[in-house]
């Protein structure tokens, strides 16, 4: 079926002389993504570049696929070329931002999806730069981006866990036991959750709490839960 598929969404001239526009190369290319066929949509997208340079979702989507397969320099040459297009093009920036981070360039990134919070501020814009601040330790900047994706989503775990490390970071423990706490109340199989709320309590001296919270998280699979375990809880 998926041989069938593929050869439908071909992006080449038919035997009878017709030939496809940049639109419809750009349409095979994302039909081809969605069978994982990256390479394929990848050809399709420069298809499209080549029918019209200054197609910016051509050059957009190809570098979402550049990136699917690993090629983030090509990506950020890919993303940066729609932005020359359309500098509005929000997603083009969280994208680009997405791939600088891959590349290490996490100061490059938070650039990047600021501009982005600028045109269409939205939770995954303002979670990825949070990320981004935490790992140029900008805790207090990173905490401010994970409180803004809690008020647009009170129910994302992933926010209250990433503010919970950050607060840690800044031995704002208390305040770190209370953002696992949510995570674990939200999805109690979050074993990561169950681990740092242990080494959180532990830090703050309830040593009680935190034989419990590395039990559990034991119980779920954590191995350093175990070791700690045999070395503080006996």
């Amino acid at each position: 079926m998926k041989k069938i598929l593929l050869f439908l969404v071909l992006c080449v001239a038919a035997a009878s002389g017709y030939s496809q526009t940049a639109e419809e190369c750009l349409n095979t290319g994302v039909a081809k993504r969605a069978l994982k066929d990256f390479r394929g949509a990848i050809a399709d997208f420069s298809k499209a570049i080549e029918l019209n340079p200054k197609f910016a979702e051509a050059y957009y989507n190809r570098g979402v696929d550049r990136s699917n397969v690993l090629d983030y320099q090509g990506a950020v040459a890919d993303f940066t070329k729609a932005l020359e297009i359309n500098p509005k093009y929000a997603l083009a920036y969280y994208d680009r931002g997405l791939s600088k981070s891959n590349l290490l360039d996490a100061k490059g990134a938070i650039i990047d999806f600021s501009k982005a919070i600028e045109i269409d501020p939205n939770e995954a814009v303002y979670q990825a730069r949070g990320v981004a601040k935490s790992s140029v330790q900008d805790y207090k900047g990173a905490i401010v981006d994970f409180t803004k994706v809690i008020g647009i989503n009170p129910k994302n775990p992933g926010a209250f866990f990433l503010r919970g490390n950050a607060r840690g970071a800044l031995k704002d423990f208390e305040g770190a036991i209370a953002d696992y706490t949510v995570v674990i109340e939200l999805n109690p199989k979050f074993r990561d959750a169950w681990f740092n709320r242990g080494i959180a309590s532990f830090e703050s001296g309830n040593k009680k709490n935190g034989c419990m919270d590395l039990s559990r998280a034991k119980d779920l699979g954590v191995k350093e839960a175990y070791e700690m375990i045999k070395r503080y809880c006996r």
